[in-house]
């Protein structure tokens, strides 16, 4: 990661190192290591945390036990600490998101090296293999029902004539976006993740605020998108606050009235702004 996100990172853009260990006061690879060793109570801290490895268990339970029965699992294990040391909030976020399947994936090559090992016919062998299809399907039951309401809540017309919205915005414009549409922005040289959903928003103060995160000012943001009903990925309607909906519409209006923004694009509650003055 270390190696990779650098070579990722384009002059200009989210740092990505800055945003995600904003603890650490760092924008490299090599300043969280010199972090770390300037600062051990914090890293043991991180590293141990309690909440933390109960919501890994909670995640992966059973299959992370079974990754240490083979040297090929602790090899994706490798970067374990590096997500450990995540603040809260990227940790909880991030770990699911971009970590979670090479742990789980590591657990069943951990299965895979105990059933080449020992023979499965033998109590031990039948009761791990037995407890690991049982925590499986205690598992995708609550996932299964979770996948079929997001299959009833999608909307084809809406995902086509977003993204189809977002192709006209000028590929060198800064965008301000929730979580929700970041992915279809992600190929964006400049983009800052966040939402509306604040009572009387001052948006140019909390960029300026978040400029040492993001490395982006306020006065370079020309477009904002908003989903009135929600800000995070999934369902729309599930996670659905109807207080949060007219704080984001209240403050929509706002900032057109003021004269500084103007409706780019709206549509099922989805709204762009474009600043006043841009092309």
């Amino acid at each position: 990661m270390g190696l990779l996100i650098p070579a990722m990172h384009s002059p200009g853009q989210m740092n990505v190192i800055r945003y995600h260990y904003a603890q650490w006061r760092v924008e490299s690879a090599s300043e969280l290591a010199l972090a770390l060793v300037q600062d051990p109570s914090q890293t043991i801290q991180y590293l141990l945390s309690p909440a933390r490895w109960m919501y890994v268990a909670g995640l992966i339970g059973l299959p992370l036990l079974l990754a240490f029965l083979s040297r090929r699992s602790l090899i994706l294990l490798a970067p374990f600490p590096f997500y450990f040391l995540l603040c809260d909030h990227e940790f909880f976020l991030n770990f699911h998101a971009y970590y979670y399947q090479f742990v789980f994936f590591a657990g069943y090559l951990g299965l895979i090296s105990f059933l080449g090992r020992w023979d499965v016919s033998t109590w031990l062998g039948k009761t791990v293999l037995a407890a690991t299809v049982a925590v499986n399907i205690l598992a995708l039951i609550p996932v299964a029902g979770y996948f079929s309401g997001l299959a009833k809540g999608r909307d084809e017309t809406l995902s086509t004539t977003l993204h189809a919205a977002f192709d006209t915005i000028p590929p060198d414009a800064a965008v301000y976006s929730p979580t929700r549409y970041c992915a279809y922005l992600s190929n964006r040289t400049n983009i800052v993740i966040g939402d509306l959903n604040d009572e009387n928003l001052d948006l140019h103060a909390k960029l300026d605020k978040e400029f040492d995160f993001t490395g982006i000012p306020p006065e370079q943001i020309d477009y904002i998108v908003c989903d009135i009903l929600n800000d995070q990925c999934g369902g729309r309607l599930a996670g659905f606050n109807p207080d949060a909906a007219k704080i984001r519409a209240a403050n929509i209006n706002r900032y057109i009235h003021n004269g500084q923004w103007q409706v780019f694009w709206n549509q099922s509650n989805v709204v762009i702004l474009r600043r006043t003055g841009k092309g």
